[in-house]
């Protein structure tokens, strides 16, 4: 069949673009059998594009009971590439019409450390457990390429890595992929990533031009990722959903099969929704609070230096592997929730109604939190939806680069840590 075909227009189209050069090429296979459960294609488009450890790159469509290539096989991509992600969304969208369209992001999405050149790439695993051989260093966020990683100390996070190319999309990479999709506004209806870690409120913020909702989980993610069948199978009985309800439906659907298939071998499991169109309000409110927190009276008073101080220990963090001072993303609301209950009274007389604010605005349903799901684990209540950056040791520099980096929040880190 050749690529240059157009489909009929339908209400959704999902784009799963698999990373799949990598150690978990055989989830991806589990995957896209999942997929072929869908029940009907009257009303949904799925598409993949599959890189594997193969020396070719597929395209498929799926029909109820299977798939087939669509177009002639690719050579051999770098998912790590921001022009292939472009090229996929661009012509995903071009020859399968959509009132609205979905892209999913699956791969690793995990807190890498620093990488020495001779990295050992079949070590890379979904929960972000990789051997190195020189200090290892927990990384949060995105950065740039593994071999930037190598010789950098302070480095952040990336996705859709390629362990042929040795190469991994950095926060700016995906939004320029997506950013240099032809057309106005926002490119996707709903972007979600099928990885471990990348709910967090930088992330949203970055991407928050070119999506309209954002899917994705504080936690780690176990290897059997997302209920794909489920999913396109919701979806398919309910054509008419939008955005915003099947950001819900993906959350309430990961929960559910997360619980049952990986009960006892994981200790707990987290999925949530943004509405990127808040995450403006978002920075707004958080960068009036850390304008007040930064004033010399209200900093050096005992009971907020006290309050800081002690959210770096007490505050829910993410990636349960890790001991707390290894971890580097926290609950966004718990930090709220534990500045409040640390500085009542006149301490927090200067910054109370705008703290109220943000804690209003984060309360999943109100604001940019849509839903929020926790299963297992003893602190599934100070699980809220969205993480942000606050390590408990060094503070990394990469993050003024962020385009968050314009809430102050990097300021406020950096005199904390210094406590």
């Amino acid at each position: 069949m050749s690529d240059t075909r157009t489909f009929p227009k339908k209400a959704w189209t999902l784009l799963v673009f698999i990373a799949g050069d990598n150690d978990l090429e055989s989830f991806a296979h589990l995957d896209l059998m999942e997929m072929e459960s869908l029940s009907s294609d009257e009303h949904v488009h799925v598409v993949v594009q599959f890189d594997s450890r193969a020396e070719a790159t597929y395209r498929f469509r799926f029909f109820p009971g299977g798939h087939e290539v669509v177009g002639k096989p690719l050579d051999e991509v770098n998912t790590g590439d921001p022009a292939v992600l472009t090229q996929f969304v661009t012509w995903g969208k071009r020859h399968f019409p959509a009132e609205k369209t979905a892209l999913v992001i699956w791969n690793h999405g995990t807190g890498l450390r620093k990488l020495p050149d001779d990295f050992d790439y079949s070590k890379l695993l979904r929960s972000g457990e990789v051997e190195v051989a020189q200090n290892e260093l927990q990384r949060t966020l995105f950065s740039s390429t593994l071999s930037k990683l190598a010789q950098t100390r302070r480095r952040m996070r990336g996705v859709a890595i390629d362990a042929t190319d040795r190469d991994y999309l950095d926060n700016e990479e995906l939004q320029k992929a997506l950013t240099d999709v032809p057309g106005d506004g926002p490119r996707v209806d709903l972007i979600g990533f099928d990885a471990c870690l990348m709910s967090a409120v930088e992330i949203g913020y970055q991407l928050r031009d070119v999506a309209r909702f954002m899917v994705g989980s504080q936690e780690l993610e176990p290897g059997t990722g997302w209920p794909y069948a489920e999913i396109l199978n919701s979806l398919a009985a309910n054509p008419s959903m939008t955005a915003r309800e099947m950001a819900q439906m993906m959350v309430d659907s990961y929960i559910k099969a997360a619980g049952c298939r990986m009960r006892g071998h994981q200790s707990r499991y987290t999925q949530s929704a943004m509405d990127l169109g808040k995450v403006d309000q978002t920075l707004g409110l958080i960068s009036e609070l850390v304008n007040i927190l930064l004033d010399t009276q209200v900093f050096n008073h005992s009971k907020v230096q006290r309050a800081l101080r002690s959210s770096r220990t007490d505050v829910k963090r993410f990636h349960y592997r890790k001991t707390s001072k290894d971890r580097e993303l926290a609950d966004l609301l718990d930090w709220c929730e534990l500045l409040s209950r640390k500085t009542k009274g006149r301490a927090g007389n200067s910054f109370r109604d705008i703290l109220y604010a943000l804690q209003d605005h984060l309360a999943p349903g109100v604001g940019l939190v849509v839903t929020s799901r926790a299963y297992g684990g003893t602190d599934t209540s100070c699980i809220h939806g969205v993480s942000i950056y606050w390590p408990q040791k060094a503070y990394s520099s990469v993050y003024d680069g962020l385009d968050f980096a314009a809430s102050n929040w990097g300021q406020l880190i950096k005199k904390v840590v210094g406590l």
